[in-house]
């Protein structure tokens, strides 16, 4: 992507909507010249103290376009730069400019240091923080209007925008890292209006706002596409750092602060062209080890596809085969559970939703087998029970009591164990059913299940795989 070589006003685009790049043919001898009807500011301006700077983006035809800058000097001089992006240098003019009764007159005179062979007049009305041409050269400028910006309210105009698409509140240490959105980049403003490095096209609001508070070592920030987006991020103290193509194989970008300062980042994802829309996935993360070169959605959520129907069946019947699975047993029954626990070796390849059933208050997940893994019988009622599933796979458990109420869990501690325990209060006498779950379909989930009356049972532990 072609850096700018000028450094334009945010607001560039909002005067054209539509624009295409070609050379700029310089400042004609003989002039078209056109009136426009502007509403004023009637107040009598006050000649400034400083320079004024100014900018602008015209279209003087179909396949040209222009960006300007004008220089209004305090001492009466001016200075009009015109680029056409590419690989000729800008041409700059120069003059005088006088203002009454907050009509700007602009004479120009020399351009590049050399005499024009007529000098050319433009006339303006200033509104505010504008000047609205009434009187220009169409056949330069093009007769779609020539409207100029002062350039210093880039930081302004950015900082009086507080909102964004998604604005994120995160703390050093954030438990869901990496934190990813999905989002969409592109827009029509340049993107060199906030910084000189910075490249491509964005929206006027930010993607996202960031409110981060704590300490941390780095924050990384990178793209996740199939496209060729650009990152923008502006920092509490207003910086803006940039970062297009991560390397020659990658088109994603990527960004990394150290020791990031407590406060609000915005965050562009832009195009490498105007008016692109880009569906792209922001990941932030304060670990070392992600990374775009190693990051991959399928490594976060591995579980397979899920259909809305699980079968043709009533939810009612599916239920069923979980609340009636004790009457429709006819195995050899365990127990009666007393001191000894009871242990079972379990190989489960379960094709029926457990999450597609209705246990009400009970959530359930996993795949389980149309009848129960193991049953057992409670002759003498402890003060508890805890039946846990010890495997090297990531499994479910399910248990249902003798009057159809049913017990799931799927983490035995969540992001520590993997590995599923259920614990039942003050247990009813008579039969039980357990049924083993597995969360990945393509293998089946081998383990021992455990029955036990100790109030510290638990299964063997199984870290989270990432």
């Amino acid at each position: 992507m072609r850096q700018n070589k000028l450094l334009l006003t945010l607001v560039f685009a909002l005067c054209i909507p539509a624009v295409v790049l070609v050379a700029f043919n310089g400042a004609p001898a003989q002039a078209n010249v056109t009136a426009q009807a502007t509403a004023t500011v009637q107040a009598t301006a006050v000649p400034p103290a400083a320079v004024q700077s100014f900018a602008a983006i015209v279209s003087p035809g179909s396949d040209r376009v222009l960006f300007l800058v004008l220089n209004l000097q305090p001492d009466g001089q001016a200075e009009l730069v015109a680029d056409t992006l590419d690989d000729n240098p800008p041409v700059t003019q120069e003059g005088v400019w006088k203002e009454n009764d907050s009509t700007v007159t602009l004479t120009l005179t020399s351009q590049d240091g050399r005499a024009l062979a007529s000098p050319v007049t433009l006339v303006f009305a200033r509104n505010a923080d504008r000047l609205d041409a009434t009187e220009y050269e169409t056949a330069t400028y093009g007769d779609r209007g020539l409207f100029f910006t002062l350039r210093d309210r880039v930081d302004e105009k950015i900082s009086s925008t507080p909102r964004a698409y998604v604005t994120l509140d995160l703390a050093a240490g954030f438990p869901l890292d990496p934190f990813f959105v999905s989002v969409n980049g592109g827009g029509e403003l340049d993107a060199s209006a906030l910084s000189d490095t910075c490249h491509g096209y964005i929206h006027s609001n930010p993607t996202v706002v960031v409110n981060w508070t704590g300490a941390a070592d780095m924050v990384r920030a990178f793209t996740y596409s199939d496209a060729d987006p650009v990152l923008i991020v502006q920092t509490p103290t207003g910086e803006f750092l940039c970062a297009d193509d991560a390397n020659a194989l990658a088109l994603d970008s990527q960004l990394e602060i150290a020791k990031p300062a407590q406060g609000r980042y915005r965050v562009w994802i832009g195009s490498a062209e105007p008016n692109q829309l880009l569906p792209t996935v922001l990941v932030l993360t304060a670990r070392p080890d992600v990374k775009l070169s190693n990051f991959q959605l399928g490594d976060l959520v591995k579980r397979p596809p899920v259909p809305e129907e699980n079968s043709a069946l009533p939810a009612s019947t599916q239920t069923n085969t979980v609340t009636d699975a004790i009457a429709r047993f006819t195995g050899e029954v365990g127990g009666p559970l007393g001191a000894i626990p009871l242990t079972k070796q379990v190989s489960s390849a379960g094709t029926v939703a457990a999450f597609d059933m209705d246990f009400d208050a009970a959530r359930c997940n996993g795949y389980i087998m149309g009848t129960p893994d193991y049953v057992f019988e409670i002759s003498t009622a402890p003060t508890e029970f805890t039946a846990h599933f010890s495997s090297e796979q990531d499994a479910t458990l399910i248990v249902v009591g003798p009057n159809g109420g049913v017990y799931c869990n799927d983490d035995s501690e969540q992001g520590v164990n993997q590995n599923p325990a259920v614990t039942v209060t003050k247990p009813e006498t008579g039969r039980y059913a357990v049924f083993v779950g597995r969360i990945e379909q393509d293998t089946p989930v081998t383990g021992t299940l455990t029955i036990s009356t100790d109030p510290n049972a638990a299964p063997a532990a199984l870290p989270p795989s990432n």
